[in-house]
C-alpha cells in the first residue's frame, strides 16, 4: 500500500485543479515562503477527516475554500482527492485503488466520498484505523508532533504508540462494548423495578381475595357504633361552640391593630436602608480610591527593586570591560615586539638582494649584447620572410579572391531568386492569416456577450437562491413556532378537559361524588359550570368566589344532607352545597344591601361583580349571595383611590387582576395565574382553544405547502444554477481558447511583416553587392604574372640568411645559462622580501583593531557610568514620591475606617429596627394563624354537627338534638373502634369477583419479566467476557509493539549520538494499556535520565529517532516530513541527513 497522487482544487491557495504524482523514494517540495507548501500537508490532513479547523491554520473550517485575488475570483467550493494504491489488500476493502474525497461548500455543507461513492466520515476513519494513516496519525510528521511527544498530554504520547501497535480499533471496540454493557445495567435495573412494582401487585392480588370475605362482618359492627357516637358528639360540638365564637371576634380587633403598626415601622425602615446604601457607595468610593494609592505604592517599588538590580548588572559589566582592556593591552605590546623582529630581518634581506641584483646586470648586459647581434641578424631574416610571404600570400589571395568572387556572384544570384519566391508566399499566408483572426474576433465577441449574459443570468439564480434560502428558513421558523404553538393548543386542550371531566383540580369531596354518580340526577354540577362570564372578567369573578365556584348545586337539602354522610362515612372531606330549595327569590332579595350605584360612574370602575355573571335564573339569588360585596375596577391605583369612598360595610374592590382591596382593612394581591386556569368559563375556554387549535392548522398547512412550493422553486433554481455555472466554465475555456489562438495568428503575422521587411532589405543589399563584385573581378586578373616573379627572388634571399643566423644561435645557448641562473637567485630573495613585508602590513592591522577595540571599551564604561547615574537619580526620585503616597495612604485609611464606623453604626441600627419589626410580624402571623385556626375549628365545628344530623337522618332517620353528656362515655374508644373498623374496611376495598383472574394475569407478566431479566444477565455476563478477550489481546499486541519500538529507539538514537544512551518505558504497576510512557535518553556515555537535561535540538532528535522506531516496526503508506528540522543546529541537521 502507497500514497499514489494528490489532487487539490480551490483549498486555500489552490485555485486551479493541481495533482502531484508521488513516484517511488523521496519527493522534496521546495519553494519560498508564503507559497503554499504546508497547504499540501493541510490538504493532506483535510481530507484524511482533521475536524479542528485551528490544526489547519484556520479560524473557520470555511477559510480553506480558495477566497479570490485582485485577478481571480472566489471559488465556492474545496475538494481534495487522496489516491492510495492497496495492491496487498492492507485496507479492509475490496479495491486496489482506494481514492478518498472530502468537499466542502460555502453552505457549510460537506462530502465524503470513497471511490467516487458518499460515505461517512466515520467509514473513512474506520478504513484507515491503525494504518498509521489519519489526520492524527504518525505518517505527516511535522513540529508540533515533536513537541507533542516530548512535552504533550500522557494520552497523546499513547495515541502514536497504539496507533503503530494497531491497538486502536480494539479500544474502540471496548469502548463500545462498555457502552453496551451499561446499557444493559440500565435495562436491568429498569426490568428490577418493574419486576418489584408487579410483584408488589401480585402480592395485592392475593389478599384482595381474602379481604372480601372478611367485609360483611365489620361493616355490621360499625354501624351500631356509628349510631352512638354521632349522638355524643353532636351535643359535645353545640356545647364548644359558645365560647370560641366571642373568641374569634376579639382576635379579628387585635390583628387589625398589629397590621397598622407593622405598616408604621415597615416605611422607617425603607427609609434607614436608602440612608445605608447612600453611605456604603461613598465607603465603596473612598475604598476605591485607597487601593489605586496602593496601586502606585506597589508599582514605584517594584520600579527601585529592577532599578538596583540594572545596577548591579552594570557594575558587573564594568568590572568585565576593565578585565578586557588590560588583556588587549598586553596583546599590543606583544604585536609591536613582533613588528620591529620583522623589521630587523627584512633590513638583512634587503643587503642580500642588492648584491644578487648587481651580479645580475652585469650576466644579463653581456646577454644582451649578444643578443642584439642575433636579433640583427633575425630582424634581416625575418624581412626577408616576410617580403616573400607576402609575395605568396599576395599570388594565394588574388587566386582566392578570383574564386571567391566568381562564388559570391553564383550564391547572390541563387539568393535573390529564393527571396522572390519568400516573399511571394509570405503575401499568400498572410492573406489566408487576415481571414482566420477575422472570424475568430467575430466568434470571440460572440462569446464574450453570451458569457456576460450567463454572468448575469447565474447572478440572478444565486441571488434568487439566496433569497429563497432566506424565505427557507424563516417558513421552516414558522412551522417549528406553529408545531410548537399548536402542540401547546393540544397539550392545553386535553389537561383542560382531564380537569373538566375529572374534576382533578377540585376538591376531594367533589370528586368523590361527581365520579362516583352518589347524585343520581338530583346535582346540577358545580356552580362554575353553571355560569358563563366574558374572559376579561373571568378571573375577578373567579377571585370573589373563592372556593364557592366549587360547591356543589342541588335541588334540595335533603340531597345535601345525604351527600354529607357520604362524605363523612367515606372520609373525603367537606363540601359546600347550594340547595335551590333554600335560596328563594324574595328570601335573598331580602338580604342583599342597598347598593351605591354611583361609583359605578367613576373612572376605572366597570360594574358589580354579580352583574357581570350570566347564569340560569334559578342560580341568579346564588350569584348574588356570593358576589353583592365585591366590585369590579380596571386596576389596583383605582381600587385604592375609590376603596375609602364607599361607605357600604364590608365591600371587597376586585380588580381584572385578581387583587382585592377592602375599606375595611385587608388587601390581597401578588402573583396569580392566568384566567384560563380557573374552573369559571373553563369550557368556553376550551371550545376558544379548539377554535384556536384549527385556525392554527389551518395556517400551518399553508406555511407547509408554501414551504413545499419555495422548496420547489430552490430545487429549480440550484439545478439552474449548476447548469449556468457548467456552461460559464464551458463559456470560459472557450474564450480562454479563443484568445490564445488569436495571440498565436497576430504573433505569427507581426512575425511574417517582420521577415519580409527583412527579405525586401536583404534583396536589394545582395544586387548592390552582385555590381561591386563583378567590378572588382575586372581587376584582379592582370595582378597574378607580376606576384609570380616576385616571390622566386625573396625565396634566394631566404636560404641565405638562414645558414648564417643558425651559427649565432648555437653561441647564445651558453650566455643564457649563466643570465638564467643569476635571476632565479634574485627571484627568491624578493620573494622572501614580499613576506616580510606583508606580515608588517599584518601586524600594523592588527595593532589597528586593538586601539580601536580599546577605544570601543572605554566608550562602553562611560555610557555605563552615566547610565548608573541616571538609575541612581531615578531610584532617588521613586522614594521621595513613595513617601507623598504613603502620606496620602494614611489619610484615605483614616477616611475609610471613619467611614467603615459610621456604616457599622447605621447597619447596626437598622438591624435592630428589623428585629422589632419581625417581631411585630411575628406577633401578627401568630394572631393571623391563631384566627384562622379559630375560624377554621369555628367552621368545621358548624360542618361537622350539620354533617352529623344530616347522616344520622339519612342513615337512620333520626333527628339529633343537643343532650347533655354522659360521664362515663367511652367516645375514644368507640371512635378508634370505628376508626379501626373504617380503615380495615378501606384497606379491603370492595368485593372483586375479578381478582382471581388479574391475579393469574399479573402472575403470567411477572414470569415473563424474570425470563427477560435473566437473558439480559447471561448477557451482561457475555459482554464482561468479551471485554476481558479484548484487554487480553490488545495487551499482548501493544506490548509486543512496544518492546520492538523500544530497541529500534536505543539502535536510532545511537546512530544520532555515538555512545548515546535512549530507552522508553511503560509507569509501573499500570495496565500496559492506559500506563504513561515514559522516554529517558542521554547524549553521552551516561545513564538515561529526562528529557529536561538535553538541548533544544537534542529533544527534537530524540523525538525524530521515536517516530523512526515506530516506522522501522509499521510503516504507513506514506511519510510526511514537514520542517521537522527548524529547531536543529548545523551538527544536529548534519546528524538528522
Amino acid at each position: 500500500m502507497y500514497l499514489e497522487s494528490l489532487k487539490i482544487y480551490g483549498f486555500k491557495s489552490f485555485a486551479k485543479k493541481t495533482k502531484f504524482l508521488f513516484n517511488d523514494g523521496i519527493t522534496s517540495i521546495v519553494g519560498p515562503n508564503g507559497c503554499g507548501k504546508s497547504n499540501i500537508v493541510d490538504a493532506i490532513r483535510w481530507v484524511l477527516g482533521e475536524q479542528k479547523a485551528g490544526t489547519i491554520r484556520s479560524e473557520r473550517m470555511e477559510d480553506v475554500i480558495f477566497n479570490g485575488t485582485k485577478t481571480a475570483k472566489p471559488l465556492g467550493m474545496a475538494e481534495v482527492s487522496l489516491t492510495i494504491q492497496n495492491t496487498k489488500n492492507v485496507l479492509p476493502i475490496e479495491y486496489s485503488e482506494v481514492v478518498i474525497t472530502r468537499r466542502l461548500f460555502r453552505s457549510s455543507e460537506s462530502q465524503y466520498l470513497l471511490n467516487n461513492s458518499p460515505c461517512r466520515l466515520k467509514d473513512i476513519q474506520d478504513l484507515f484505523m491503525d494504518t498509521g494513516m489519519g489526520p492524527d496519525a504518525y505518517s505527516i510528521i511535522e513540529l508540533s508532533m515533536v513537541e507533542t511527544i516530548l512535552n504533550g498530554k500522557p494520552e497523546e504520547r499513547r495515541r502514536i504508540f497504539e496507533e503503530a501497535a494497531g491497538v486502536t480499533k480494539y479500544k474502540q471496540r471496548r469502548k463500545a462494548a462498555f457502552r453496551k454493557l451499561e446499557a444493559t445495567a440500565g435495562d436491568i435495573l429498569r426490568l428490577n423495578d418493574i419486576i418489584s412494582e408487579v410483584e408488589k401487585n401480585v402480592g395485592s392480588l392475593s389478599r384482595q381475595v381474602k379481604r372480601a370475605q372478611r367485609y360483611q362482618e365489620i361493616k355490621e359492627q360499625l354501624q351500631k357504633d356509628e349510631i352512638k357516637l354521632s349522638a355524643h358528639q353532636f351535643s359535645k360540638i353545640k356545647i364548644e361552640l359558645e365560647p370560641l365564637i366571642d373568641k374569634l371576634n376579639e382576635s379579628q380587633d387585635n390583628r387589625v391593630a398589629l397590621t397598622t403598626k407593622f405598616d408604621e415601622q415597615e416605611a422607617e425602615i425603607e427609609e434607614a436602608r436608602t440612608k445605608l446604601l447612600a453611605l456604603e457607595r461613598k465607603l465603596s468610593a473612598q475604598q476605591k480610591e485607597l487601593n489605586e494609592v496602593s496601586l502606585k505604592i506597589h508599582k514605584k517599588e517594584e520600579d527601585i527593586l529592577v532599578g538596583r538590580e540594572r545596577r548591579k548588572a552594570l557594575e558587573a559589566a564594568k568590572v568585565r570591560l576593565l578585565k578586557e582592556n588590560e588583556e588587549i593591552s598586553v596583546r599590543m605590546e606583544k604585536n609591536k615586539t613582533e613588528i620591529l623582529q620583522s623589521k630587523e630581518e627584512l633590513q638583512h634581506l634587503f643587503e642580500q638582494i642588492q648584491l644578487a641584483e648587481n651580479d645580475y646586470q652585469e650576466t644579463s648586459a653581456e646577454l644582451n649584447s649578444f643578443e642584439m647581434r642575433v636579433h640583427d641578424k633575425y630582424e634581416q631574416l625575418k624581412k626577408i620572410e616576410n617580403q616573400r610571404l607576402l609575395a605568396v600570400e599576395g599570388l594565394t589571395e588574388s587566386k582566392q579572391e578570383e574564386e571567391r568572387i566568381k562564388t559570391q556572384l553564383e550564391n547572390l544570384d541563387e539568393r535573390i531568386k529564393s527571396i522572390s519566391r519568400q516573399l511571394e508566399e509570405s503575401q499568400l499566408l498572410e492573406k489566408i492569416r487576415e481571414d482566420k483572426i477575422a472570424k475568430l474576433q467575430e466568434k470571440k465577441t460572440s462569446q464574450e456577450s453570451e458569457l456576460t449574459k450567463l454572468n448575469q443570468e447565474l447572478k440572478d439564480v444565486r441571488d434568487e437562491l439566496t433569497t429563497l434560502g432566506k424565505s427557507k428558513e424563516k417558513v421552516k421558523e414558522r412551522i417549528l413556532n406553529k408545531n410548537g404553538e399548536a402542540q401547546a393548543l393540544k397539550e392545553r386542550i386535553a389537561l383542560l378537559k382531564k380537569f373538566i371531566e375529572s374534576y382533578e383540580d377540585h376538591p376531594e369531596g367533589v370528586q368523590h361524588l361527581l365520579l362516583h354518580g352518589y347524585l343520581n340526577g338530583g346535582c346540577k354540577g358545580t356552580l362554575a359550570e353553571n355560569l358563563t362570564v366574558e374572559p376579561t372578567y373571568r378571573r375577578a369573578v373567579e377571585t370573589a368566589m373563592g372556593e364557592a365556584a366549587v360547591s356543589l348545586i342541588v335541588d334540595a337539602s335533603e340531597q345535601a344532607l345525604e351527600c354529607i354522610e357520604i362524605l363523612k362515612a367515606d372520609e373525603k372531606g367537606a363540601v359546600t352545597f347550594f340547595p335551590l330549595d333554600k335560596f328563594s327569590t324574595q328570601r335573598i332579595k331580602s338580604d342583599l344591601r342597598p347598593q351605591n350605584n354611583d361609583i359605578l360612574q367613576a373612572h376605572g370602575v366597570i360594574d358589580w361583580a354579580h352583574n357581570l355573571v350570566q347564569c340560569e335564573e334559578e342560580y341568579r339569588t346564588i350569584v348574588q349571595s356570593l358576589l353583592r360585596d365585591f366590585l369590579i375596577v380596571k386596576d389596583l391605583q383605582t381600587a385604592k383611590q375609590h376603596a375609602d369612598k364607599l361607605q357600604e360595610n364590608r365591600i371587597n374592590l376586585i380588580t381584572l387582576n385578581g387583587e382585592v382591596v377592602s375599606n375595611w382593612g385587608p388587601i390581597k394581591g401578588g402573583a396569580n395565574g392566568e384566567s384560563e386556569a380557573g374552573v369559571i368559563g373553563r369550557k368556553a375556554f376550551v371550545e376558544e382553544l379548539e377554535s384556536k387549535l384549527k385556525e392554527t392548522w389551518t395556517q400551518l398547512e399553508k406555511e407547509e405547502k408554501e414551504q413545499q412550493e419555495i422548496e420547489s422553486k430552490y430545487q429549480e433554481a440550484f439545478s439552474s444554477e449548476q447548469d449556468l455555472d457548467k456552461q460559464v466554465k464551458a463559456t470560459e475555456l472557450k474564450l480562454t481558447d479563443f484568445g490564445v489562438e488569436l495571440a498565436q495568428l497576430n504573433f505569427e503575422s507581426r512575425k511574417d511583416s517582420e521577415n519580409c521587411e527583412r527579405l525586401a532589405t536583404e534583396d536589394e543589399s545582395h544586387k548592390k553587392n552582385q555590381k561591386s563584385l563583378t567590378d572588382k573581378m575586372q581587376r584582379v586578373s592582370p595582378s597574378l604574372s607580376n606576384l609570380v616573379e616576385n616571390k622566386a627572388q625573396y625565396e634566394a634571399a631566404l636560404q641565405q640568411a638562414s645558414g648564417e643566423l643558425e651559427s649565432l644561435e648555437q653561441e647564445i645557448k651558453e650566455y643564457r645559462t649563466v643570465e638564467q641562473d643569476s635571476r632565479m637567485k634574485l627571484a627568491g630573495l624578493k620573494s622572501e622580501e614580499r613576506h616580510l613585508q606583508g606580515n608588517i602590513v599584518r601586524l600594523h592591522e592588527f595593532e589597528r583593531e586593538l586601539t580601536g577595540s580599546y577605544k570601543r571599551i572605554d566608550e562602553e564604561i562611560t555610557a555605563a557610568a552615566k547610565e548608573y547615574a541616571e538609575l541612581e537619580s531615578k531610584i532617588e526620585q521613586n522614594k521621595t514620591a513613595i513617601e507623598t503616597d504613603f502620606d496620602e495612604h494614611k489619610i484615605l485609611e483614616a477616611e475609610v475606617h471613619k467611614l467603615e464606623q459610621t456604616f457599622l453604626e447605621k447597619k447596626e441600627e437598622l438591624t435592630n429596627k428589623e428585629k422589632f419589626v419581625k417581631a411585630v410580624r411575628d406577633e401578627k402571623d401568630i394572631v393571623s394563624e391563631t384566627l384562622h385556626s379559630m375560624e377554621l375549628q369555628v367552621s368545621e365545628l358548624k360542618m361537622s354537627a350539620e354533617q352529623i344530623k344530616a347522616r344520622i337522618k339519612e342513615e337512620y332517620g333520626l333527628t339529633t338534638k343537643k343532650g347533655a353528656l354522659e360521664e362515663d362515655f367511652d367516645e375514644e374508644g368507640i371512635a378508634e373502634r370505628i376508626h379501626q373498623q373504617k380503615n380495615r374496611l378501606d384497606s379491603m376495598g370492595p368485593v372483586n369477583l375479578l381478582a382471581l383472574k388479574e391475579y393469574e394475569k399479573e402472575k403470567s407478566r411477572l414470569d415473563f419479566l424474570q425470563t427477560q431479566k435473566n437473558d439480559l444477565m447471561e448477557a451482561q455476563t457475555n459482554l464482561n467476557e468479551t471485554i476481558q478477550v479484548i484487554n487480553k489481546t490488545a495487551r499482548e499486541q501493544f506490548s509486543k509493539t512496544f518492546e520492538e519500538i523500544r530497541k529500534n529507539f536505543v539502535k536510532v538514537f545511537q546512530s544520532f549520538f555515538e555512545n548515546g544512551q535512549a530507552n522508553l518505558k511503560l509507569a509501573p504497576d499500570e495496565d500496559p494499556l492506559e500506563a504513561e510512557i515514559v522516554i529517558e535518553a542521554a547524549t553521552k556515555s551516561k545513564r538515561p535520565t529526562a528529557l529536561t537535561l538535553l538541548s533544544g535540538g537534542e529533544k527534537a532528535l530524540t523525538a525524530i529517532s521515536i517516530l523512526f522506531a515506530i516506522y522501522l516496526v509499521k510503516p504507513s503508506p506514506f511519510c510526511i516530513l514537514d520542517e521537522v528540522d527548524a529547531p536543529l543546529d548545523d551538527t544536529n541537521i548534519g546528524r538528522f541527513v
